[in-house]
């Protein structure tokens, strides 16, 4: 299904190249600032409501979950009007509508990972809201909901259980969730047990995982990565190295034999936002990191141009119809994307190494993944 949207998507200008900027930061001060996440996609064609602005009239409700040290005076999330978003839903607020801070430390401005990854994801600059700006996130005008598991002590730290903090962010809106983190074990544990549930019992929630940077050999997806009703997001190099795998990126199968990551996008020297430690500079700089954190966020900002593709009833004819309009399942979602993708054929792709006997398959998210990244 993806390739059929998601060609519809590119001929519209929706999700061609995207070129993803970094954006790390922080920022917590008595006026409003927003999550620094820089990213820069850039979009190739004719410019429609599917692709830019009819994004600002639906939320689009992202979700960039446990994001880390996010920071909210950067030009891409900041509003001038609304006072500093906290856990309370805002709608008024043109980024950031909700942002709770799941341990209570208050680390704004500290770090750039959470920065970097939402901004991939709907970064805007302020100086043009709603209007495409080097630098700006896949869903620009989409809105974030932030979950924050930094801690001072020990970096980052996931709770207990997840349930909760998926609910949060479905009671807030958000419908496509981020996550860039996991752990190292190539197994289906119990957390991925529960991502797999909550998406059963929530069937328009979207999720999506980083792979994990422990490749290029076989078997050494983490274990967010295992769940099977999400998507699994590897990464390739940029632009015209876009056919090849990233040298880190996590490889399948999962611990119990699937075929993952689902897709692969680019997640080498991503541009996106960057965190200075000062929540007051409202700074408007960027910086490149690699890593699957960084392909999963261009995935999940494709996710919401897709999902908006099907809620404002551009399926099937092309152009926008009330009448089919209808709120897309993950699933469906899903197999968009997985429809779209393209066969890699570059340096580490297929056979993962793991298991003479069995080959994998890298695919890239939209039609060729070697859009010009910054």
């Amino acid at each position: 299904m993806f390739r059929m949207v998601t060609s519809q998507l590119i001929d519209s200008g929706a999700c061609r190249q995207v070129d993803v900027i970094k954006t790390f930061g922080v920022s917590k001060s008595s006026v409003i600032r927003s999550l620094k996440k820089l990213v820069r996609v850039r979009v190739h064609g004719e410019s429609t409501p599917a692709a830019n602005r009819a994004l600002g009239n639906l939320i689009n409700q992202l979700n960039e979950a446990q994001v880390k040290y996010p920071g909210t005076d950067m030009c891409f999330f900041y509003d001038p009007d609304q006072g500093l978003p906290n856990a309370q839903v805002n709608l008024n607020n043109r980024k950031i509508i909700a942002y709770q801070e799941i341990w209570g430390f208050e680390n704004w401005d500290s770090d750039s990972h959470g920065t970097h990854t939402a901004g991939t994801i709907a970064g805007d600059n302020l100086a043009h809201p709603l209007e495409r700006d080097h630098g700006d996130g896949v869903a620009y005008a989409a809105k974030l909901v932030i979950e924050d598991n930094s801690n001072p002590l020990i970096s980052f730290m996931i709770p207990a259980t997840l349930t909760p903090t998926f609910q949060y962010a479905y009671d807030a809106g958000a419908r496509i969730h981020s996550n860039s983190w996991g752990a190292s074990l190539n197994a289906y544990t119990f957390q991925a047990r529960e991502i797999d549930t909550f998406i059963w019992e929530h069937p328009d929630f979207l999720s999506l995982y980083s792979a994990s940077n422990d490749g290029p050999l076989g078997s050494t997806l983490g274990t967010t990565a295992n769940a099977k009703n999400s998507v699994t997001v590897g990464a390739c190099e940029n632009g015209e190295l876009g056919d090849n795998l990233a040298n880190f990126s996590s490889k399948g199968p999962t611990g119990d034999g699937r075929i993952k990551p689902d897709l692969i996008a680019p997640g080498v020297a991503v541009a996106s936002a960057k965190n200075d430690y000062d929540p007051s500079t409202f700074n408007c700089e960027t910086v490149k990191f690699s890593g699957t954190s960084m392909s999963c966020p261009a995935a999940a900002g494709c996710s919401a141009l897709v999902r908006q593709y099907f809620t404002d009833g551009y399926y099937p004819t092309g152009a926008p119809r009330a009448e089919d309009t209808f709120i897309p399942s993950a699933a469906l979602i899903k197999a968009t994307l997985l429809a779209s993708t393209a066969p890699m054929r570059g340096r580490l792709t297929g056979d993962p190494g793991a298991d003479p006997g069995f080959r994998s398959e890298e695919r890239r998210v939209g039609k060729e993944c070697r859009s010009r990244w910054s």
